[in-house]
């Protein structure tokens, strides 16, 4: 049997439709998440989220203008007990990706701890925490560098045993 092209043109409407309404959707998520937990408002309606954010596949976290990552760690401390080992200044990182704008990341809900800055590593493990999720495996956070130290880059490892969260440097070639 085939389809005509209006039935098509029909589901590919009905497509998009519901693809706008999830990212209209995670924007009102992170919106809400940011008042609650930073006691600050920010309007994400007009945010560029990617057109290949599929809520079934991805997660998509949003990153607001000006974050810095001691007012993430802060954050992340209403959810997680943290032990920073040697990263005590987090200050002294480079990220890779400036908070002088809002954005957003897709991750693959399978492969979700890659290619993160510090602020992206702590804001996963909130929204994971948000879901009742659990991180499996480690966060290195590659896109972001200790100053003056090469390939230093934070990691963030997850103890379920004392349900606490290390932070600490690990050499990334």
């Amino acid at each position: 049997m085939m389809t005509s092209n209006n039935e098509k043109t029909k589901k590919e409407e009905e497509r998009k439709k519901i693809k706008e309404e999830s990212k209209v959707n995670v924007r009102k998520w992170w919106e809400n998440f940011y008042r609650t937990c930073l006691k600050r408002s920010f309007d994400f309606s007009a945010l560029d989220i990617s057109d290949r954010y599929n809520p079934n596949k991805h997660i998509c976290l949003i990153i607001p203008k000006g974050i810095i990552a001691d007012e993430a760690c802060k954050v992340l401390k209403i959810f997680y007990k943290i032990n920073n080992h040697s990263l005590k200044d987090l200050s002294v990182l480079k990220n890779y990706r400036d908070t002088n704008k809002d954005y957003a990341v897709i991750l693959n809900k399978n492969n979700v701890g890659k290619d993160l800055t510090l602020i992206e590593g702590f804001m996963l493990l909130c929204y994971l925490k948000n879901r009742r999720a659990v991180l499996s495996g480690n966060i290195v956070c590659s896109d972001s560098k200790k100053n003056g130290e090469g390939g230093f880059s934070p990691v963030i490892v997850f103890d379920p045993e004392e349900d606490v969260l290390h932070i600490d440097l690990m050499l990334v070639q």
